[in-house]
């Protein structure tokens, strides 16, 4: 399936509302905000762009929402970089959105990553995961609770030279706060630890937990179904 197709298939919901709300399409058919009671959701005006093939809005509403920390956002980009809608084909950017996705708990962006993996050097990999690494992990640490999950599989399953010991860091607060997937991830990163780094990356964890402002238990989550790791 091509990149346009499956970003098709995905959208086709959006497709039938932004038929019914026609009567409020803006220039070049893409519906203004609030119009045809899609309401103000920058990932549904996103898709809406798209399916008017105004690509280049589309990219923009989707890049505006992966940034956010949303997954599907995070794989509908990559699709757009992969197949070069709205943006001359990249597959760089189409790997590190994949990725992200797949880290955030998106099960389709698994199968993109292993299509892509094959045309990206290895030390382009290396480079995008330390991006990950950066972006996400600053997320967390800044105490977005939705990074956490994520932040823990980048560093257990994207870096070159994984970093069991902060993995299990984050996945320990993660647990801490009874995020999906926490309990089994903690148990298999826990496993492959020496007694004396598991006591210390414990230690560390107690110290980040108790000081980061680790947002409203309220806030939405990644989905549970990461591809890494699954719940108990």
């Amino acid at each position: 399936m091509s990149g346009l197709h499956a970003l098709r298939r995905v959208l086709l919901p959006v497709a039938l509302l932004s038929t019914a709300g026609a009567a409020g399409a803006g220039p070049g058919g893409a519906l203004a905000p609030g119009a045809g009671g899609l309401g103000t959701d920058p990932f549904i005006h996103a898709a809406a762009a798209f399916e008017a093939r105004d690509y280049p809005a589309a990219l923009a509403g989707f890049e505006q929402v992966a940034r956010a920390g949303d997954a599907e956002a995070q794989y509908l980009l990559a699709l757009m970089h992969w197949a070069g809608k709205g943006v001359p084909r990249n597959f760089r950017q189409a790997l590190y959105w994949a990725r992200h996705a797949q880290v955030s708990g998106y099960p389709e962006a698994e199968a993109l990553v292993r299509r892509l993996m094959p045309v990206v050097p290895p030390d382009v990999q290396a480079e995008l995961g330390l991006a990950l690494a950066a972006d996400i992990g600053g997320r967390a640490r800044a105490g977005e609770r939705a990074a956490i999950m994520p932040y823990g599989r980048v560093l257990a399953e994207v870096l070159v030279e994984p970093d069991l010991e902060a993995a299990y860091v984050w996945f320990s607060i993660a647990h801490a706060l009874d995020l999906p997937g926490s309990a089994t991830a903690l148990a298999r990163i826990g496993a492959q630890l020496a007694p004396d780094t598991l006591l210390a990356a414990q230690d560390q964890a107690v110290q980040i937990y108790a000081a980061a402002p680790f947002r409203n238990p309220a806030e939405p989550l990644a989905p549970a179904g990461d591809g890494f790791m699954t719940d108990d």
